[in-house]
């Protein structure tokens, strides 16, 4: 797991809200909420990886899913 939090940039954080407020509308559920899977066909978080690799130099080959622990 990376925690980018202390360096996130604002664009990337409006990215990441609208995928989580997406999802959590479709989603009642608590305790882990994915924004993204790499074997999901509907991927709405291909920004969101693009920024990852580019400005966070974050192997994307790598990442798996991203997501939200809530409650």
């Amino acid at each position: 797991m990376e925690l980018i939090t202390p360096r996130i940039n604002k664009y990337l954080k409006k990215l990441i809200k609208d995928q989580y407020l997406l999802i959590k509308e479709e989603n009642k559920s608590i305790n882990h909420i994915n924004i993204y899977h790499r074997d999901l066909q509907n991927n709405n978080c291909k920004v969101i990886i693009k920024i990852l690799k580019n400005e966070y130099l974050i192997n994307t080959d790598n990442i798996i899913s991203l997501g939200f622990i809530t409650s």
